[in-house]
């Protein structure tokens, strides 16, 4: 990797600002063809209350008013060296003649592509800050248009090809637009001093190009979709016109519970309320929809009401689009719209100070984002040799033996489905009954201190003593029901709730 930089700066009497920069990148993940590329940025900010013609209340009431607005060109080139070249590795069932003697082949691993250029991203923003009340409050709204193109990606490969890998490419286009807003206030109150100061941040991403848009549809009474051709991923999905790794999920069954029209027929709509199969009328109705000609999580008939089959305590899953397949995991997945990164960004922060003593504390929010809450080994239904369930699953997971209806394990109405054994194919399926809110508030510090008087702490020739006590993640605000709605529910361990006491000590 090399590059070089220049810049330009200018400042005309502290009223217009200009800044240029160029950066010249060369890497050699690229080949010679494509190796450099050219980002240049500029930005530009106007001090309005420094301009004459401004009236005297206008200057009188705000200061540091100043307008900005910027351009830029990033180049990316995070990927792994020589992806332009093909890999090869050693063939171990194909063998040649070479000088009489038998020598294993080679066959292409991995399949370069030598027009692979630099990801670049184009981002622009326009932002005005000030302070006024005499600099007490403090305003900054800032607009920001983020457009992404090249994206280095390596997209899923036709089976045609064996088991090769897919050559790494610039296959998508991605736009991210946003506004960040920071407020502030400081005053004091004789002795009294303090500070607040909140920000917060909206995101929307969206998927300008990839391979092509989402058709499906009934065509003569035949589901067709192009979903295969088009989008990567079956859970977490890339596909023009959504958001990178948007949720696709499994609609939930949600009936009314009233199972037979009146002249006795099933009713496709009278299903069990909530999805999940707890009474007998439940399992009845899920019997009578099969002898109908529907289907039920690809589960056969001689297998409904089986423990090993479509049992109680099993959920059921919508037909979305109507060809009587219930819970088809290939055609029935709605986009929710939601991911898992959040599309709010929060954070506030609070100080004081008086007569020695300091009080500080600083909260963080994370809003709009969903995750997967059931994982294997961190919370889930399924009992694993060696694993542990969460002591909320275990406790209110559905219980219903029918050759034992009065046992005081019995639990109909549980939050979660039936606890299994080993693996559990119908109730671990992505459907949005395990999709849960990731959305926290959380006090990540609180502090409070004492700095002694100089009076006291001169004559023992210290400069400064303090003594404080803090806490780290003490409170958190979230529906999510995870280890961790922060770190989401990977969260190989918790954030810990931290305590400490100290002191500074300045000679």
């Amino acid at each position: 990797m090399r590059s070089f930089f220049g810049r330009i700066n200018y400042d005309y009497k502290n009223k217009y600002l200009f800044e240029a920069n160029l950066r010249y990148d060369g890497s050699s993940k690229f080949s010679e063809d494509n190796r450099w590329g050219v980002f240049p940025s500029f930005s530009a900010g106007w001090r309005l209350e420094q301009e004459e013609f401004m009236p005297d209340w206008f200057r009188n009431n705000f200061q540091n008013f100043k307008i900005r607005g910027s351009w830029g060109k990033l180049g990316n080139s995070s990927i792994s060296a020589y992806q332009y070249a093909n890999t090869y590795q050693q063939h171990s069932e194909g063998y040649y003649s070479f000088g009489g003697t038998a020598a294993p082949g080679l066959i292409v691993k991995t399949i370069g592509n030598n027009n692979l250029k630099w990801e670049t991203t184009n981002v622009w923003g326009a932002a005005l800050e000030t302070n006024f009340l005499n600099q007490r409050a403090a305003v900054s709204v800032e607009y920001y248009d983020k457009y992404t193109d090249g994206i280095l990606y390596r997209p899923t490969i036709n089976g045609i090809l064996g088991y090769k890998t897919a050559p790494m490419m610039n296959l998508a286009e991605v736009s991210n637009k946003g506004i960040e807003v920071t407020l502030g206030w400081s005053d004091n109150i004789k002795d009294f001093r303090y500070s607040v100061g909140v920000n917060f941040s909206y995101n929307k991403n969206n998927v300008e190009k990839y391979k092509g848009t989402l058709v499906q549809g009934m065509v003569d009474g035949v589901w067709t979709t192009n979903y295969s051709s088009v989008a990567n991923g079956t859970d977490n999905v890339i596909l023009e016109g959504h958001m990178m790794n948007e949720h696709r999920v499994l609609k939930v069954y949600n009936g009314n519970g009233s199972y037979f029209n009146s002249d006795g027929s099933v009713n496709i709509n009278g299903g069990p309320k909530g999805g999940m199969i707890r009474t007998n009328a439940d399992l009845e109705w899920v019997k009578a929809m099969i002898a109908a000609g529907y289907s039920f999580n690809a589960v056969t008939a001689a297998n409904i009401g089986k423990k090993n089959g479509l049992y109680y305590g099993d959920l059921i899953y919508a037909d979305v689009n109507g060809d009587g397949k219930y819970g088809d995991t290939s055609n029935d997945r709605v986009f929710t719209g939601t991911s898992s990164v959040p599309k709010w960004n929060l954070g506030m922060n609070f100080s004081a100070e008086y007569k020695g003593f300091d009080f500080s504390m600083v909260w963080m929010g994370l809003f709009k984002a969903q995750v997967w809450s059931s994982e294997s080994g961190t919370n889930n239904h399924i009992l694993l040799y060696g694993g542990q369930i969460p002591e909320d699953i275990a406790n209110n997971s559905y219980y219903y033996d029918p050759e034992n209806p009065n046992d005081p394990r019995t639990n109909i109405d549980a939050k979660y489905p039936r606890l299994r054994v080993g693996s559990d194919s119908f109730n671990t399926v992505r459907s949005d009954f395990w999709l849960s809110s990731a959305s926290f508030l959380r006090l990540k510090n609180i502090q409070l201190g004492y700095t002694l008087p100089k009076s006291i702490t001169r004559p023992l020739n210290i400069t400064n003593l303090r003594v404080f006590v803090s806490g780290e993640n003490l409170l958190t605000i979230t529906p999510f029901d995870g280890l961790d709605p922060e770190a989401q529910v990977w969260a190989s361990y918790p954030a810990l709730k931290q305590y400490a006491f100290g002191l500074n000590l300045t000679f």
